[in-house]
């Protein structure tokens, strides 16, 4: 092999292992496209690969956008994820989610809103719980694609009154959406990846993701362990940042999460009071402080959010845009940053 062969051949074996063998498996259905050269595995050898052309790492390199993880526009769906202390323990798919937002609910718990590529979704998904009206108008300018359980009065006018909106109500599709037995209701409703691909519509339109800037921290404090209280144990969230791989692991009323972010985006946002059966009045737009825990370190910042647009995040006088790692973001939306706190030291 020559020494160009050699490091094509390199940078193809890393390319798999960096992505899970999901390149591989790509490249070698589609065989290049144009014959190129597969490499040899496990002493399997094609009888015509010496005399196969010699691909150039330009030709590989431009057809990494094709495959979902590497694409900067994409389909989204949000799906809604039951997070009472009951479900926890069977939470399924967020681990997958480009974008986990956590919202308070009834009773000032949180429930979830989980983003995903819809041409890489999970083998399943849930619990699948009910919609409220902000999570609608936090995720719109996103998606427009909502998968749920039900809801409130409010959110399912707004799906049926909106003809850009499109609302799967699990309740509607007892086919698809499927009851676990042995877990209570109404925390055991769950949909396959199969299922719910037959239900999404074709061609759906695209976004331009991440919606934020990634860069160099803008380096405040260190932050390795973070709390956010909820008055009770059962619910209390506990973030430890892993220096190794550069997540955050995540205990939530001591359920570890399956998810591993790289962010952690935590909104200031009132709650304006209560409706009926004590659902939360919550405004998402305006603007107002954060904080964004990334790379063990801790950085205030501001939000700002018009009616129908897309959140900005912005840190220093100068409203500067705040940059973010690479990898999933996991955004909780709090009536005070009072309820957070961490254990660190200045830089």
């Amino acid at each position: 092999m020559s020494f160009f062969g050699r490091i094509l051949l390199a940078v193809i074996l890393l390319l798999t292992c960096l992505t899970g063998g999901l390149l591989f498996a790509y490249v070698a259905t589609q065989n290049f496209a144009a014959g190129m050269q597969v490499p040899v595995v496990a002493g399997v050898r094609d009888r015509d690969a010496d005399q196969a052309p010699t691909p150039s790492l330009s030709r590989i390199l431009s057809r990494l956008p094709l495959l979902p993880m590497f694409s900067h526009r994409k389909p989204l769906v949000a799906v809604v994820i039951e997070n009472h202390e009951s479900a926890r323990p069977h939470q399924q798919g967020l681990q997958d989610a480009l974008l986990v937002s956590e919202y308070l609910v009834e009773g000032f718990i949180t429930r979830f809103v989980a983003l995903y590529d819809a041409r890489a979704l999970p083998v399943s998904l849930g619990p699948v719980r009910s919609l409220r009206p902000y999570f609608i108008e936090a995720l719109i300018p996103w998606t427009s694609i909502f998968v749920h359980a039900g809801g409130s009065p409010e959110a399912l006018e707004r799906v049926q009154k909106d003809p850009k909106l499109l609302s799967i109500n699990g309740l509607r599709y007892s086919k698809h959406f499927l009851r676990e037995p042995g877990i209570p209701a109404p925390h055991d409703l769950f949909v396959s990846r199969e299922h719910l691909e037959d239900l999404l519509p074709e061609g759906i339109a695209v976004t331009a993701w991440p919606p934020y800037e990634i860069g160099a921290a803008q380096a405040r404090e260190r932050a390795k362990t973070i709390r956010v209280g909820f008055f009770n144990e059962t619910h209390d969230v506990l973030y430890e940042y892993d220096a190794f791989s550069h997540r955050y692991h995540r205990t939530n009323g001591g359920i570890v999460s399956e998810a591993q972010p790289t962010n952690i985006l935590i909104l200031e946002i009132p709650v304006d009071g209560e409706g009926e059966y004590g659902r939360l009045l919550i405004d998402m737009e305006g603007e107002g402080d954060l904080l964004l825990l990334r790379s063990g370190i801790v950085i205030p910042g501001q939000w700002h959010k018009r009616l129908g647009e897309t959140f900005t995040f912005s840190v220093g006088e100068e409203d500067e845009s705040l940059q973010f790692a690479r990898g999933q973001t996991w955004m909780m939306v709090l009536n005070t940053l009072d309820r957070v706190s961490w254990i660190g030291e200045e830089l």
